[in-house]
C-alpha cells in the first residue's frame, strides 16, 4: 500500500549555484532567481549486454557509462547568469548591479559550477536539498529577443563526478529534512 504523504509536488523553492569547490567544500552560492517549467535530473546509464549462442536472451547488462543531466529555465537573465549561461568566468561581469556589463570570450577556459536545489521533499521540513558537486554547461538555448516574450535562460549541465572528496556521493547529495 502507498502512502500518499510521500508524493512531492511543487516546482523547486530556490536554485543556487556558486563556483566549484574540490573535495566537496561549501561554495558561496547565489539564488538564480524564478525558473520556469522546473528542474529536471535526467540520468542516463549505457548497458553492455552479455549475451551468448546458447541462449535467446541476454544473460546480464553491466553498466559501461552513466551520464546525468540537469536541465533547467532561468527566467532572470541578468549579466551574472548569463556569464554562467554562455561559459564565461566571473571576472567578465563588471559594474555594479543592475549597471554591469559583461564581456564574451570564445576561448575562456572550462567553467565547473556547484549547484544546490531546495525542492518539497520528505522530512520534518518537507524539503529536499539536492547538492550537485561539479557541473559545467553543455548547452545553452537560444537567447531570444522578442516583443511579446521574456528572455529565457534554457540550460542543460553535464553533471561531473566529483573525485577529490571522500564519500560515494561523487555526483550528488540529497538530504531530506
Amino acid at each position: 500500500m502507498g502512502t500518499a504523504a510521500n508524493i512531492f509536488v511543487g516546482a523547486p523553492v530556490t536554485v543556487k549555484i556558486g563556483a566549484y569547490v574540490t573535495a566537496k567544500g561549501a561554495a558561496t552560492l547565489s539564488d538564480v532567481g524564478f525558473t520556469m517549467g522546473g528542474v529536471t535530473f535526467d540520468p542516463k546509464v549505457e548497458l553492455h549486454q552479455v549475451e551468448v549462442d546458447q541462449k535467446l536472451g541476454i544473460l546480464s547488462a553491466l553498466p559501461k557509462k552513466r551520464e546525468y543531466e540537469l536541465k533547467m529555465k532561468l527566467m532572470e537573465a541578468i549579466p551574472s547568469s548569463l556569464a554562467i549561461a554562455l561559459g564565461q568566468p566571473t571576472t567578465n561581469v563588471t559594474g555594479t548591479s543592475p549597471n554591469q556589463t559583461l564581456s564574451i570570450d570564445a576561448s575562456a577556459v572550462e567553467q565547473y559550477h556547484q549547484i544546490q536545489l531546495v525542492v518539497p521533499g520528505g522530512g520534518t521540513n518537507k524539503t529536499n536539498t539536492i547538492t550537485i558537486w561539479k557541473a559545467a554547461v553543455k548547452e545553452m538555448g537560444g537567447w531570444m529577443f522578442k516583443k511579446d516574450g521574456a528572455q529565457e535562460l534554457d540550460l542543460t549541465w553535464l553533471l561531473c563526478e566529483e573525485t577529490t572528496g571522500s564519500g560515494t556521493d561523487s555526483i550528488a547529495k540529497s538530504v531530506n529534512s
